[in-house]
């Protein structure tokens, strides 16, 4: 039995694509980004351009001495080839 029937999709990889399914659902996965933070349209734009597109990042930072944690948010720019190349470029903000 078939888990989803797509009606379209957008693989960049095996780890980050889009599919849109018959019943008007959709299905996020992007490796190293929060998959919420790219549309449909970053993704046909990676894939049909080759453009680069933005993406938000969740990270951390440890601070021992005061034995905190502190959660930034990153936004990243994401090259249309970043996962052949591994290479990405990012900007910190709060």
């Amino acid at each position: 039995m078939l888990e989803y029937v797509g009606e379209k999709a957008y693989f960049i990889s095996n780890k980050s694509y889009i599919l849109l399914t018959s019943k008007g659902g959709e299905i996020t996965k992007a490796k190293g980004i929060k998959a919420d933070s790219l549309s449909i349209s970053d993704f046909e734009n990676m894939y049909f351009n080759s453009k680069p597109v933005q993406g938000e990042k969740l990270t951390t930072k440890t601070n021992y001495s005061k034995g905190s944690v502190t959660i930034l948010k990153e936004n990243i720019t994401i090259d249309w080839n970043v996962y052949k190349n591994k290479k990405q470029k990012r900007t910190k903000s709060i």
